[in-house]
């Protein structure tokens, strides 16, 4: 279920449908030619070139407010112009850079994270930098988004404008097979990349990617709760044979007496099912605390609620009632002559 949700979880931008090129400085000098040319395809929507994408933005600077000798811890990337569109990222206030400002070399965009933690209410008049000598313009504030794993809450961060960053690239395509989008992309790029080794992923799977542990820990489980099933069942039928074997004479005596083969049925089950019962209200708390602490790993994970304790206790009955209704009620239905007649 935290797997499920990790993976439907509102990232703040649209994941899906964009590639990231690695190493895209082996381009060159042909870079701007290379995004133009892939650009010109309709398959294409957007393109952008950074320091890195999530969810691998790591790198971290202290910065500070203006006026203000207190160092924020931050983590920054570095941009051009078209970072905001290519990967969806909603402005809440601002604008993000615009080939229209040429003083956006000096302007940096940061987002909600950061601005709660710096004390701004709106980006209108406001500097941050690493010293009061080399000020940054806040030009605009991102609305919150997950750039690193959800293990963590969000982070601030600071995005400056490079019009030369290389280092990687996002590229939107358009929805659909994205098989001969890759093609397209990989001809374009042998073109302007001097033999360099064509090398993607898709941003959505990078996410996935940090979620193959928990993936990992749900089969572990899984199996084992599959192998201690079916060592409950085996235990559960030896003791209903047990029982049985225990109470022939009694349950012919029984059904002599009038009694139903439904009757002797619930009689053999009635001390089983008790058994389980005090079982789910023994096992029932420890799985709820240990889940709980497991969850506690998570900044955003769903509930250990009410209803999968339930389903939980419920599937255990059923199991139990499965594994030991059919030889109850074999043994309820033998005939009391055969189980009275060496009496």
């Amino acid at each position: 279920k935290q797997v499920k949700f990790l993976r439907n979880h509102d990232l703040g931008f649209q994941k899906e449908n964009i590639i990231r090129l690695t190493e895209t400085f082996a381009l060159g000098d042909n870079f701007n030619a290379f995004k133009e040319e892939m650009l010109s395809h309709s398959e294409f929507l957007h393109a952008s070139y950074a320091a890195s994408l999530p969810p691998n933005i790591s790198s971290t600077t202290f910065l500070r407010a203006e006026h203000s000798e207190q160092l924020v811890g931050f983590f920054v990337n570095n941009s051009d112009y078209d970072f905001a569109e290519t990967m969806g990222y909603q402005m809440k206030y601002g604008r993000y850079f615009s080939r229209d400002f040429l003083t956006d070399t000096s302007a940096v965009v940061i987002n909600e994270a950061a601005a709660r933690l710096l004390g701004f209410d709106t980006h209108e008049g406001k500097r941050i930098g690493f010293n009061n000598e080399n000020m940054y313009n806040v030009i605009g504030i991102i609305h919150d988004f997950n750039f690193a794993s959800l293990k963590s809450s969000i982070q601030p961060i600071a995005i400056f404008l490079d019009k030369d960053i290389r280092r990687h690239m996002a590229v939107r395509i358009a929805p659909g097979d994205p098989g001969e989008k890759i093609e397209l992309a990989q001809m374009i790029w042998k073109k302007h990349a001097n033999g360099a080794p064509f090398e993607y992923s898709f941003i959505d799977e990078d996410y996935d990617q940090l979620f193959r542990a928990e993936q990992r820990l749900g089969a572990v489980f899984t199996v084992f709760t599959i192998l201690a099933i079916f060592i409950a069942c085996l235990g559960l039928f030896g003791l209903i044979t047990y029982i049985a074997t225990q109470r022939t004479k009694e349950i012919g005596i029984r059904k002599v007496l009038g009694a139903t083969a439904g009757q002797v049925t619930i009689l053999l089950l009635s001390d089983l099912i008790r058994l389980v019962v005090i079982s789910l209200v023994i096992a029932i708390p420890i799985a709820w605390y240990g889940m709980d602490q497991w969850l506690q790993s998570f900044a955003y994970r769903t509930d250990f609620d009410f209803f999968s304790a339930i389903a939980a206790g419920v599937s255990g009955l059923l199991i139990a009632l499965v594994t030991v209704g059919y030889r109850s009620l074999k043994t309820a239905s033998v005939n009391p002559i055969d189980s009275l007649k060496n009496e």
